[in-house]
């Protein structure tokens, strides 16, 4: 489950990223489409503004480290669900730098604790060691 939705948020955040950044949309898209989710999914929850924004950090950060296809540029609204059905962190996508991170770990977190340690953290080393030690001693995302 928490790989599902980290995949999901993965891919929202790689859209939005997509479009917030390259000036497709105006300020106040993101409130918007968080509104227009609420409005045509009631009851959907996670989809805030700010939760939006997050995804966008989240994909932000760790596209560096896993392969995406096709590119988040090339992206629309026809093929976000798309895209954001398949697992997005299988092995097979992940690019050859991410050597270093532990797979069953980075999806052994859930979004909430992702976000946590990329606040308090400067570079992958040490959002890798938070990840590790979050997983061994099962830590809720206060204790991070």
């Amino acid at each position: 489950m928490i790989g599902t939705q980290l995949s999901l948020y993965f891919g929202v955040g790689l859209y939005v990223s997509a479009n917030s950044g390259k000036g497709a949309w105006g300020t106040g898209a993101i409130k918007m489409i968080s509104e227009m989710l609420r409005r045509e999914l009631p009851g959907l929850r996670g989809f805030s503004e700010d939760n939006l924004k997050k995804m966008r950090t989240f994909s932000e950060f760790w596209s560096q480290f896993i392969n995406c296809s096709p590119t988040a540029s090339e992206m629309s609204l026809e093929n976000l669900q798309q895209e954001i059905e398949c697992d997005q962190f299988s092995l097979a996508k992940w690019s050859p730098m991410a050597s270093e991170i532990n797979r069953d770990e980075f999806l052994g977190i859930s979004f909430s604790h992702h976000m946590e340690i990329l606040h308090k953290t400067k570079n992958i080393e040490e959002v890798l060691f938070c990840i590790h030690e979050a997983v061994v001693h099962q830590w809720d995302k206060y204790t991070l």
